[in-house]
């Protein structure tokens, strides 16, 4: 069917039947969306950016978590994680971070 149009002579298809393929595609295959993003996919198949550091999290550079147990023997690291459990008896006060006994709990402190 596209054959007709095609100039073999000049390799390209007349203005005619190139129309016709814009019209049967579309106005745009793909319209990339990268406002309010400064990395990741576009959505077509592209990129917005990458990050020099760090990593992408929805179309924003964010800082690698780098976890914080100095100190602490039990809660959270920051980042999701746990620098320690207490052993049997004891319980971690989260405000400290160490290991208490059962007998000391205070407010603050929750079973490990």
């Amino acid at each position: 069917l596209w054959d007709a149009g095609f100039d073999q002579a000049n390799s390209y298809y007349s203005a005619s039947v190139r129309s016709a393929f814009q019209a049967a595609a579309g106005p745009s295959c793909c319209v990339a969306s990268c406002a309010g993003k400064v990395c990741g996919p576009d959505g077509c198949g592209g990129s917005c950016g990458s990050c020099t550091s760090g990593t992408c999290s929805s179309g924003q550079c964010v800082a690698t978590c780098t976890p914080s147990c100095t100190g602490k023997q039990c809660g959270s690291d920051g980042c999701g994680g746990f620098c320690g459990v207490c052993s049997s008896g004891m319980l971690c006060n989260t405000t400290s971070g160490k290991c208490v006994s059962n007998s000391s709990c205070t407010t603050g402190a929750v079973s490990a």
